[in-house]
């Protein structure tokens, strides 16, 4: 399975939004409480006009396979990754980690030392993935994190580690060799 991965544009809102319910409903069931709310502030916030963040889709067979955004500029030396999603029906063929590779990318040509993201600490899944993609919490908020409460963990990935570990292939890289003129950075 061949996916695609390129920068949302406005034209994408309503395909994201689909993507992003179809997701929730699916993780949480059919009109579960909040999920409304909960969509409405995430499409928002990717669509929003902010000029520090970088939308980045994954498409394969005319579907949206995933979706992740970076903030530009959040602190000195760092990015903030806002989401990373993909569709669980293709869940291990590597789209979150292609798009995170997109991440990284856009980060480092900005000249950004890390890429922070916070998570629920009872979210078991993504603090896995972050954590086997490189990502670090500090000691002392894994210490007094708890799967009971809906405190959140920061993780922070070193930019320049993480590049040093991937490489793009040559059609990925035309994304940054031909970037889009109103995208930060990359």
């Amino acid at each position: 399975m061949r996916t695609k991965i390129r920068r949302a544009s406005g034209d994408d809102e309503q395909r994201v939004a689909s993507f992003f319910t179809d997701l929730y409903e699916t993780r949480h069931g059919i009109g579960s409480a909040g999920s409304l709310e909960m969509l409405q502030r995430t499409i928002a916030s990717l669509f929003a006009d902010d000029g520090e963040l970088t939308v980045f889709i994954s498409e394969g067979s005319g579907d949206v396979q995933g979706v992740a955004a970076v903030r530009h500029g959040q602190d000195e030396g760092a990015c903030e990754m806002v989401t990373i999603q993909a569709d669980d029906t293709i869940r291990g063929r590597g789209v979150a980690q292609t798009l995170l590779t997109y991440l990284v990318e856009s980060c480092a040509s900005c000249g950004s030392a890390t890429l922070e993201t916070s998570v629920p600490a009872s979210d078991v899944r993504a603090r896995g993935f972050l954590r086997r993609e490189g990502f670090v919490a500090s000691a002392e908020e894994l210490a007094t994190a708890s799967p009971t409460n809906d405190g959140s963990i920061t993780y922070t990935l070193d930019v320049a580690a993480a590049l040093a570990r991937v490489t793009l292939s040559d059609d990925d890289l035309n994304l940054r060799v031909n970037p889009n003129a109103d995208a930060p950075c990359i």
